[in-house]
């Protein structure tokens, strides 16, 4: 399976917008969606 390294706008929209709504930590949506914590908070 290859990983999928880039996300339309509407992707990255719902990954921020499950880090704000505070159910997962950072490093769980990162891990997640196959990101690093520092992509996924710039």
């Amino acid at each position: 399976m290859s990983k999928k390294n880039e996300y339309n706008a509407i992707e990255k929209l719902a990954i921020v917008q499950e880090l704000k709504a505070g159910q997962s930590s950072r490093v769980e949506v990162a891990k997640k969606h196959n990101i690093s914590v520092t992509t996924l908070v710039k």
